[in-house]
This record gives structure tokens, C-alpha cells and sequence, in this order.
């Protein structure tokens, strides 16, 4: 997960950088699905709202805020480290 004041000014960087031709739009962001993944770029406001823990400072550019990691035995949660936000989550 991507973090930005303004996630459509790196859509078309992003898009070219994974060979995928298409995005959807979040309302406050986009998502961009891989064939084991995705890439998500969001705002600041809606990183924190979604994760509870304060965004990382983008006041000079996008930023790598968080690896999320999916499967079926994994349990939810969260831990901080090296100023990236790592997600488990259990896989439906």
C-alpha cells in the first residue's frame, strides 16, 4: 500500500510499472489488481482511518507504507516496523 496527498497524480507511473492497463477508483485512491496481489495507493486521512495508526509523513512524495499478506491461516493484525505498517489477514 501506496500513500499520497494526490493518489491519481501516480496512477499512470504505477500502471506502466506493473504492466496492468487498468485501475478502480476508491474514492480515495485506486487499486490496481495483480494475478497473486495488488497495489493500492491511498490518502494519508484514509490510510490512518483504515489502519489506526498515523500515516507516513508524504510532504515530499508518495510513500511505501505497508505490505499486506493474505491467507487462509493467517490471523488479522498489525505491527509496525521500520516505518512500514505489516497486515495479516485471514484470507475468506
Amino acid at each position: 500500500m501506496l500513500v499520497a496527498n494526490e493518489p491519481s497524480r501516480h496512477r499512470d507511473f504505477l500502471l506502466a510499472f506493473s504492466g496492468v492497463q487498468s485501475s478502480n477508483d476508491t474514492g480515495e485512491g485506486f487499486t490496481i489488481d495483480l494475478p497473486r496481489g495488488a497495489i493500492e495507493m491511498t490518502t494519508p486521512a484514509a490510510f490512518e482511518r483504515r489502519f489506526g495508526m498515523p500515516s507516513p509523513d508524504v510532504s515530499r512524495g508518495a510513500w511505501l507504507a505497508a505490505l499486506r499478506f493474505s491467507g487462509r491461516a493467517l490471523m488479522a493484525g498489525q505491527q509496525s516496523a521500520l516505518g512500514a505498517v505489516l497486515v495479516f489477514e485471514a484470507r475468506a
